[in-house]
C-alpha cells in the first residue's frame, strides 16, 4: 500500500466516474483504475459500486476514506515546513456519508493549516463498518458537529439546515411527482432509520402535528435499502438528507419531498476548554461554513513514500546511521540520500552530524510523533481490511443451542425468519450450527459465527431479546413429587444455573445427558427435572404435571449475540432484523 494509491483513491472517491477524477490530477484514466485495482487486490476489498449516477464509494470505501485522507492529510502537514505542536480533534456522532457536512469539515482542513500553522486538524465521523478503529468519540474531542440537541445550546453554533426527505419504496412513484403533501404520506407505511433522540423527537412531532400515522423506527441502516427496494407495500423512509445521501447514490431509488418543510439544524460546538486552541476552533468553523457553499474537490500529492517515513523515524529511533540502515536493509548512501531528499522537501534539517552520530533538531521532536501517527493509521488500515474482507464473505454463520430449538414458539420464530432472510438475501449462503450456550460464546468472540441465538441468564450489551424463557422450575408428574431427578449435564447453561443456587446441593441428579429433550420426556414418565418454565408445555405426560418456581431461581432468555469485534455486514443486519420481527410476532 502506497501513499500515491491512497492519494488515487480519494480523488476518485469524489467523481462519479474515473474519467473525470483523471482529468482534475492530470493523469490518464488507466493509471488511476490501474492504481485502485491494486487496492483493492492488496486489501482485499470492493472500493466502488456502480449506482444510477455512476460509480460511488462501497461500504468499505466509505470508511477507507475517512483513513486514507486521515494519513494523507497527516503527511501534508508533516511536510508543511511548520513545527506542529498541538491537534484540534473534530468529530460527529454521525455516520460517514459523503454528505454536506463532512465534505466541508474534510475541505476545511488545508485552509485552516495554512491560517493556523501551529496547529493541525484531525476530522473524523463514526465509522460505517470497524467500531474497534472508531475514532470519533466524543469524550476526547475539541469541535463536536452534528444535529442541534433536543432542547438547543447556546453553546451550539448554526452551520446550516439539513432538510428531510422520503425515500420510495414498494410502489415507487415517478421522479418528477411534485412534493408530497400529508394526505400523500397517509397512503404510505413510514419508515425511520435509527436516529439521534432529538430528530427522532422532531419528526414525531412532525407526524402528529400533520395527522400521520406514528412511524416505524427500524433497528438497522446497514441493510435498509435492500429491505426497501423488497418492500411489498408503499413505504416512504423518512430522514434527514445527510443521513441518506450515501445510500441514496447507491440505490436506483425515488427520492421525493415533502409539500410542508421539515428541517434539523446541523450545529457545531466547540468543547475543549483551552483557550488559545478555543480561538482556533472558532476559525475552524467559520471555515467549514464557507465550504458548505463550495463544491471543494480536495486533491493530494503526498511527496514522500510509506518507506520512506519508516526510514526518518528509523534514523530517529537509531541515531545512528549505520545501525538505522542496518535495520532497514539498505546501504548507507542510499540512507543518507533519502534523509537529504525528505529535509529538502520539509525545508529544515532534521538532524546535527556529530562524530557520535545523529542528534535530533527540534523540529524532529516536533514531526515525529505526527509521522509516527502516519504509519500507524496504514497499520490500521490494513487490521480493518482484512475484518471487512470477512464481513463481505458472502457467507454468515448462525449458531443456535439445543433450548433455541426445543421450544415451539421459538423453533417457529426462527424456521420463519430464515426464510424471509432467504428471500431478501438470495444469493448469501447461511451455515447453521448447533452448540451448548457456553460454546456459542466463544465461538463469537473467535468470529467462527457471525449471530448466536442461545439462552441466557443475563443480557450482554452486544445481545437482542428475542424471548422470555421464564425462572427455572421443578416439573415432574403430579404423582411423583418424589420422583428421581434428571438434568443436562454439568457443562449445560442451566446445570450451571443450578449450582449457582443456595441450596444447590438439594438438587443431586439420579441421571444426567447431554439432552436437554430427554430430560424433558423423561419428566413426563416418572422422573422431574429442572428447567425454565418456556419449555414445560412440550412435554409428553398423560398426568397433569406438578410445577414450582424453585427458590431464588434465576431468570432465563432467548438472545441473539453479536460479535463484539466487528459491525454486522448487510446480510448480517437483515437476518438479525428478521428474527427481531419472527419473535415480536410469535410473542
Amino acid at each position: 500500500m502506497e501513499l500515491r494509491s491512497l492519494a488515487y483513491f480519494v480523488l476518485a472517491c469524489q467523481y462519479y466516474n474515473h474519467a473525470e477524477a483523471a482529468k482534475a490530477e492530470q493523469i490518464s484514466p488507466s493509471t488511476l483504475s490501474t492504481a485502485i485495482s491494486a487496492l483493492e487486490t492488496e486489501l482485499g476489498l470492493e472500493l466502488f459500486v456502480r449506482g444510477p449516477k455512476g460509480l460511488v464509494p462501497s461500504e468499505a470505501g466509505r470508511w477507507l476514506f475517512q483513513q486514507a485522507t486521515a494519513i494523507l492529510q497527516a503527511v501534508e502537514t508533516a511536510f508543511s515546513g511548520k513545527a506542529i505542536s498541538t491537534a484540534l480533534k473534530v468529530s460527529s456522532p454521525l455516520h460517514f456519508m459523503f454528505g454536506k457536512l463532512s465534505r466541508a469539515a474534510t475541505a476545511a482542513v488545508r485552509p485552516f493549516r495554512l491560517s493556523h500553522p501551529e496547529y493541525y486538524a484531525q476530522v473524523h465521523f463514526r465509522s460505517p463498518l470497524i467500531s474497534a478503529f472508531d475514532t470519533s468519540n466524543a469524550e476526547n474531542t475539541d469541535i463536536l458537529m452534528g444535529y442541534a440537541s433536543q432542547n438547543g445550546s447556546a453553546q451550539e453554533q448554526f452551520l446550516f439546515d439539513d432538510e428531510w426527505i422520503a425515500v420510495a419504496g414498494g410502489l415507487v412513484p415517478d421522479e418528477d411527482q411534485a412534493p408530497l403533501s400529508p394526505e400523500d404520506l397517509r397512503n404510505y407505511s413510514l419508515w425511520l432509520p435509527p436516529l439521534l433522540p432529538a430528530e427522532e423527537a422532531r419528526i414525531r412531532a412532525y407526524c402528529r402535528q400533520h395527522d400521520l400515522p406514528a412511524p416505524e423506527m427500524t433497528s438497522e441502516d446497514v441493510g435498509i435499502f435492500t429491505r426497501l427496494k423488497q418492500a411489498k407495500q408503499p413505504v416512504l423512509l423518512l430522514a434527514p438528507h445527510s443521513l441518506l445521501a450515501s445510500g441514496i447514490s447507491r440505490n436506483d431509488l425515488a427520492v421525493l419531498q415533502l409539500q410542508i418543510p421539515l428541517h434539523s439544524p446541523v450545529t457545531a460546538q466547540i468543547t475543549t476548554k483551552d483557550e488559545r486552541l478555543t480561538v482556533a476552533a472558532q476559525d475552524f468553523i467559520r471555515l467549514v461554513r464557507e465550504e458548505l457553499n463550495r463544491q471543494t474537490v480536495t486533491l493530494y500529492n503526498p511527496p514522500v513514500s510509506l518507506r520512506d517515513i519508516q526510514s526518518i523515524l528509523t534514523l530517529y529511533q537509531c541515531r545512528n546511521m549505520s545501525e538505522a540502515a542496518r535495520r532497514l536493509n539498505q546501504t548507507q548512501p542510499a540512507l543518507s540520500a533519502q534523509l537529504r531528499k525528505t529535509e529538502q522537501l520539509m525545508g529544515t534539517a532534521l538532524f546535527a552530524r556529530h562524530y557520535k552520530g545523529l542528534h535530533p533538531l527540534p523540529t524532529a521532536v516536533h514531526k515525529a510523533p505526527l509521522l509516527q501517527s502516519v504509519l500507524n493509521l496504514a497499520d490500521a488500515i490494513r487490521q480493518g481490511a482484512q475484518q471487512i474482507a470477512v464481513m463481505d464473505e458472502p457467507v454468515i454463520y448462525l449458531g443456535l443451542s439445543p433450548m433455541a430449538m426445543l421450544s415451539p414458539v421459538s423453533a417457529t420464530a426462527i424456521s420463519r425468519a430464515i426464510s424471509e432472510w432467504q428471500q431478501l438475501c438470495p444469493h448469501v449462503v447461511l451455515k447453521v450450527g448447533e452448540a451448548p450456550a457456553q460454546f456459542l460464546d466463544e465461538h463469537l468472540r473467535q468470529g467462527e459465527y457471525s449471530i448466536a441465538i442461545h439462552e441466557s441468564v443475563a443480557l450482554p450489551a452486544s445481545a437482542t431479546l428475542l424471548m422470555d424463557m421464564g425462572p427455572l422450575q421443578y416439573i415432574s408428574d403430579i404423582d411423583a413429587a418424589n420422583a428421581p431427578l434428571a438434568l443436562p449435564a454439568p457443562a449445560d447453561s442451566v446445570r450451571n444455573a443450578i449450582m449457582q443456587l443456595p441450596e444447590a446441593a438439594h438438587y443431586q441428579p439420579v441421571l444426567e445427558t447431554q439432552s436437554l429433550k430427554l430430560c424433558l420426556m423423561l419428566a413426563g414418565n416418572g422422573y422431574s427435572t429442572i428447567m425454565p418454565a418456556a419449555l414445560a408445555d412440550i412435554i409428553s405426560s398423560a398426568k397433569p404435571l406438578l410445577q414450582h418456581n424453585l427458590p431464588d431461581a434465576p431468570h432465563f432468555y432467548l438472545t441473539a449475540g453479536t460479535s463484539g469485534t466487528r459491525n454486522l455486514n448487510e446480510p448480517e443486519h437483515i437476518l438479525l432484523a428478521c428474527l427481531r420481527k419472527a419473535f415480536q410476532a410469535a410473542n
